[in-house]
């Protein structure tokens, strides 16, 4: 008899271990799932964006213009708008 309740004890050690690298296996693909996720959601606003803004300057239809904005320095920083003529907006 003693053998039998050791080797149920030694059977239900195992499994408990096996359940814990289970469950931790788990929670390490929901991590993985979860950034993926956000990544994805990232991507997917940055495409819209960039959708949008091709969109506004394909609507322009010959309004909308490039204008290179320069500082009077040399190494100071410059900027670059899209100018919409017909609305007076820039994007």
């Amino acid at each position: 008899m003693a053998r039998s309740t050791a080797g149920a004890y030694c059977r239900r050690a195992i499994g408990v271990g096996v359940f814990h690298a289970s469950a931790r296996r788990v929670d390490a693909l929901q991590a993985a799932a979860r950034e993926k996720s956000l990544l994805l959601a990232r991507s997917d606003e940055k495409r819209k964006a960039t959708e949008q803004t091709l969109a506004t300057l394909l609507a322009g239809r010959g309004n909308v213009v490039l204008v290179n904005l320069n500082t009077t320095a040399s190494t100071g920083p410059g900027m670059q708008v899209f100018w919409n003529c017909g609305a007076a907006k820039s994007w």
